[in-house]
């Protein structure tokens, strides 16, 4: 289940109330990456609507990115290691490794 997350954003004398709906892991982990700038989730929100409007419009790029079928594959399951949803598998060595590359059956 989503948290609601309520920001405050200042203009002028006057607050406006934004509400809305983020998943917890999400919202924890951008609150991680914005703790070391001293900036909370409300700050953060309010600098991205000021570079909008600045921008006049988004201030990144939104593109959908073009992987084929294997490769998504692999960021998935890199993405589950990372998450421990997934063994990792340790080598010692690079002929380790490269021996059990050999070993691994190849989808075709």
């Amino acid at each position: 289940m989503a948290d609601v997350m309520t920001f405050a954003i200042m203009s002028s004398m006057k607050t406006a109330t934004l509400t809305t709906r983020v998943d917890p892991v999400i919202k924890h982990q951008a609150e991680a990456t914005l703790a070391p700038f001293g900036l909370t989730l409300s700050q953060a929100i309010d600098l991205f609507l000021h570079r909008l409007i600045l921008d006049g419009g988004l201030p990144f790029d939104l593109r959908q990115p073009r992987y084929d079928a294997e490769v998504e594959a692999a960021l998935r399951e890199v993405d589950d290691m990372i998450a421990r949803r997934a063994p990792m598998t340790g080598y010692a060595t690079v002929d380790e490794m490269m021996d059990a590359l050999e070993s691994e059956p190849i989808d075709d």
